[in-house]
């Protein structure tokens, strides 16, 4: 489902990533552990577009997707939810998740999806639906963790990529 071939990523001056490859099939769960600075989450960044690689490349079934914007490889089925949450704080735990299907704004249906989807976060993430109209900011750390692979769900990815999970 996804390669990473010898790929390198630099900070500026920084070489953050060198030579790394790395194959995930599909329906399997992979870990990338490593110490503190070691480009895990350069890595991951990587795979969501978010920095730039000065080498090598990144498969998507097959289809190279190391030039694609970010935006284009959520549309591909790429989530990532990245460590620190990064969620909308001033918004409730409801607009975030709606915001986390908005690649899928399209049709007449989409806002009906759009609440079936929420429904399903609510039963599986049971607290949130306790705290629907809550900002997320003043959800506590394990609940904003929650929240935010809730956000990555309702993007329907066929691949999730999370970052410092627990």
């Amino acid at each position: 489902m996804l390669e990473i071939n010898n790929i390198g990523v630099s900070y500026g001056p920084i070489e953050a990533v060198r030579g790394a490859s790395l194959q995930v099939a599909k329906g399997s769960i992979t870990a990338i552990v490593g110490t503190n600075g070691a480009g895990k989450s350069t890595c991951l960044k990587a795979v969501s577009g978010l920095v730039t690689l000065q080498t090598g490349d990144i498969l998507f079934e097959g289809q190279p997707i190391h030039l694609l914007q970010p935006e284009k490889r959520l549309r591909l089925g790429i989530a990532h939810v990245m460590e620190g949450r990064r969620l909308f704080g001033d918004q409730s735990v409801e607009a975030n998740l709606e915001l986390g299907a908005y690649i899928h704004r399209q049709g007449s249906g989409w806002k009906a999806e759009t609440a079936g989807r929420c429904a399903e976060m609510y039963r599986r993430f049971p607290i949130l639906g306790q705290r629907r109209q809550q900002l997320a900011m003043t959800l506590i750390g394990g609940e904003q963790m929650m929240l935010a692979k809730a956000v990555a769900l309702m993007a329907r990815p066929r691949l999730l990529l999370l970052d410092e999970p627990s």
